[in-house]
């Protein structure tokens, strides 16, 4: 959250696009923010298994902003290209992602 807010909302959708949750984080000050999602819809039914994603957002000077999301994630392998390109860590079930998108490592 780049700055205060009085109020963040996060949405949960579908590989279909469908928003299957969304969750009220309420106020929130400058910095990281942590959500815990159970796996339920809005109307409280476990969802199926399947690839969900999930966004934040705000209203920041009276205009409605995306927030910043990340996933804490287990890296399984870690690939160097032959061709000098960028280090890439190899996550578990979340496929690849470049070391320079990483924001924290460790607990």
């Amino acid at each position: 959250v780049p700055s205060s807010v009085a109020s963040a909302t996060l949405k949960i959708t579908d590989s279909t696009g469908k928003t299957v949750r969304t969750i009220d984080l309420g106020s929130q000050k400058a910095g990281n923010a942590s959500f815990i999602w159970d796996g339920k819809n809005d109307a409280g039914e476990t969802v199926p298994a399947g690839t969900y994603t999930f966004g934040a957002t705000s209203t920041i000077d009276g205009q409605s902003v995306a927030l910043i999301t990340n996933l804490p994630a287990t890296v399984n392998s870690v690939t160097i290209s032959q061709t000098g390109g960028e280090l890439m860590l190899n996550l578990a079930g979340l496929g690849s992602v470049a070391l320079s998108k990483v924001q924290t490592i460790g607990m």
